[in-house]
C-alpha cells in the first residue's frame, strides 16, 4: 500500500529542529513521552507498507548531541515504532565504524524463541560494509521492536532508509 502525499504530510507532524530545546519539546529527551501513532494503530505489515513508500527525504532532522542526521523515513519509525534506542544505538555505533567503511549497513534481526531461549538474548544488530563484511555485532537481551528484521544504512553521518539512499 503506497501512501499519498497528503497522508505522508500528516504522519509527518513532528519536525526535529536543530535548536536543542525544540528537539526536547520533540521527544528525543529520554524522559520525555512522546505523543505517537503507535503500533497499537499499526500492525507490522501496515509499518512495512508505510517505510516502503518513504523515497528520498524532504528534509533531513538532526539528532541533538550525537549530530547524526536523521530522514523522514527513520523520524517516522522512531516515532511509530518508539524506537528512538535503535537510532541512537546505530547511530553511534555506526559513527565509530565510519573508519573502517564510508558505508555501514544496519540490521536488525530478531530471533526465534527457540534460538533466543538457547543463545540467551532476543535480538542481533549487524554492522556490515554492503558487502557482506560484517564489522560489529551487538546482541540486545531485550527488545520491544514491533519488527522482525529491518536494515538501515548510514553514510555521511546520515541514517536512513534503504528506500531513502
Amino acid at each position: 500500500m503506497k501512501y499519498s502525499y497528503w497522508e505522508l504530510k500528516r504522519i509527518k507532524q513532528l519536525p526535529i529542529k536543530v535548536n536543542s530545546m525544540d528537539a526536547v519539546h520533540a521527544g528525543w529527551h529520554p524522559y520525555h513521552k512522546l505523543k505517537t501513532i503507535g503500533m497499537e494503530a499499526l500492525g507490522e505489515q501496515q509499518l512495512q507498507n508505510a517505510l516502503s513508500a518513504f523515497s528520498g527525504t524532504q528534509s533531513l532532522h538532526k539528532i541533538p548531541l550525537l549530530n547524526t542526521i536523521i530522514t523522514d523515513g527513520i523520524l517516522y519509525l522512531a516515532n511509530t515504532a518508539n524506537c528512538f534506542w535503535l537510532v541512537t544505538d546505530a547511530s553511534v555505533i555506526a559513527k565509530s565504524l565510519m573508519d573502517r567503511s564510508p558505508f555501514v549497513t544496519v540490521d536488525l534481526k530478531k530471533l526465534s524463541p527457540e534460538k533466543k531461549e538457547a543463545l540467551g538474548y532476543e535480538a542481533i544488530i549487524e554492522y556490515s560494509d554492503g558487502n557482506n563484511t560484517i564489522l560489529e555485532t551487538r546482541k540486545y537481551h531485550l527488545t520491544d521492536f514491533p519488527l522482525e528484521r529491518i536494515r538501515l544504512f548510514f553514510t555521511n553521518n546520515t541514517l536512513m532508509l534503504p528506500s531513502e539512499y
